[in-house]
């Protein structure tokens, strides 16, 4: 298991990450957002020993990363994937996977075959032999995602790997990440792609330099949102509005493009009721409808929160 108990980072008098704990399972993918600044990689290098915790602990498998004697150790079970591939250029892709083989120790003659069977797997292996400085964006990133998995460590630190990559190269990257999540691996998902962490993550961290909230996607919605009615109307007169708040006080969310919020805990006994209210009010009700929350909802919600404090 991956853990990060109460884990601080200071640099001078600004705190970059304030005491945060979480964990990562086997076969679980643990997202992080967070604005610019937020100290998402911040953690991710702290996660890989490249800078030591003012204060905490953060345990491989129970060795401290940040213990110089156990480094090496907790360091074998991670790989990592950031934005910027770092490549050598002039090197074919198998080249480049070969050297890196190497230096994780492993043995020439699993080498090839290791090789050879993630770039398959990335839909690549055609290109195996070509030089990195011909590939696209997306195609470099694929090779950083077979260099940080050669090795077949335990966890993957993914600090944006979909970031400047087209549609196409995005959601192959995405379903590498399910697949490697299926294969029992644990990952810690560093990213600004909410979309993307709602689709790929068992749970999320939002992140300010403080923990600002954490648990499931749908948890962290249903946390923070109530149940929200959509009613499509006509035109509403600012004399309407304003007895729609008096009937409804903070039930009544908004009215923007043509569309009136309600919160609701049970929209069946509370839905017709809204109706009739509008209806008696001389206000043309199109449909009704289910406004369903995400988690840019949540995240914009608690970034505004803690910011305004």
């Amino acid at each position: 298991m991956l853990k990060l108990e109460n884990v601080s980072k200071k640099f001078g008098n600004c705190w970059a990450v304030r005491d945060i704990s979480f964990d990562v399972q086997p076969g679980m993918v643990f997202g992080i957002i967070g604005p610019n600044g937020a100290g998402k990689t911040t953690t991710i290098r702290m996660m890989l020993g490249l800078l030591k915790p003012t204060s905490g602990r953060i345990l491989m498998n129970d060795i401290d990363v940040a213990n110089e004697t156990q480094a090496g150790n907790a360091r074998a079970h991670i790989g990592f994937l950031s934005e910027n591939p770092g490549l050598y250029e002039n090197l074919s892709a198998y080249k480049n996977l070969f050297y890196f083989a190497q230096l994780y120790g492993i043995e020439k003659k699993e080498i090839d075959e290791r090789i050879t069977a993630i770039m398959e797997l990335l839909g690549i292996g055609e290109r195996m032999h070509h030089r990195v400085k011909t590939f696209s964006k997306g195609m470099k990133q694929k090779i950083a995602i077979a260099r940080a998995i050669i090795h077949e460590p335990e966890y993957l630190l993914l600090d944006e790997p979909t970031a400047s990559l087209d549609p196409s190269s995005a959601k192959t990257v995405r379903e590498f990440i399910l697949n490697l999540r299926n294969s029992k691996r644990g990952i810690v998902l560093a990213t600004h792609n909410l979309h993307e962490a709602q689709e790929l993550c068992d749970n999320i961290l939002v992140l300010n330099t403080v923990n600002l909230c954490m648990g499931k996607p749908g948890e962290l919605v249903s946390k923070l949102f109530s149940q929200c009615t959509a009613v499509s109307v006509g035109h509403v007169s600012r004399d309407a509005i304003e007895k729609i708040k008096a009937g409804f006080g903070d039930k009544f969310i908004s009215y923007t493009q043509d569309k009136l919020m309600f919160a609701v805990q049970n929209p069946e006994h509370e839905n017709p009721k809204i109706i009739q209210f509008l209806v008696e009010n001389n206000i043309a009700v199109r449909y009704v409808e289910k406004e369903n929350r995400t988690l840019e909802d949540v995240y914009i919600k608690l970034v505004r929160q803690n910011e305004a404090k």
